[in-house]
Parts: structure tokens; sequence; C-alpha cells
């Protein structure tokens, strides 16, 4: 499994607040998987690589 897409969002609750969240997509050999997480369950390198919205790959950026 190999993630292909992250990003960080926000969701506003029933009583407004905003709450942030990342998605995330990972390529299968069966096809795409897609899984939203909460900030503060990531680790700080995937939380990095959400932030930045880019992936890296063996030092080098992958489209």
């Amino acid at each position: 499994m190999k993630l292909v897409h992250a990003s960080i969002h926000t969701m506003k609750t029933i009583d407004g607040h905003d709450i942030w969240y990342a998605r995330l997509g990972y390529q299968t050999a069966r096809g795409y998987l897609g899984q939203s997480m909460l900030l503060s369950r990531l680790t700080p390198e995937m939380r990095a690589v959400a932030e930045s919205g880019e992936l890296m790959k063996l030092g080098k950026r992958t489209p």
C-alpha cells in the first residue's frame, strides 16, 4: 500500500466548531483506499506530509 494523496481540511460541527482532519489516499493492489483521520491521531511525519500537500519518494517529489 502506497500513500498517494494527503491533505488537510476542516469540518464544522453542529455547534459551530471547526474540526481539522486529514484526508489520506492509498494505492493498493486492488485499487484506491481513502481514509480520514483527526490531526491528533497522525504521526508527526504524516502530519508534515499532509500539511505540505506534497508527497516525497526517495527524496524526490512525486506528482
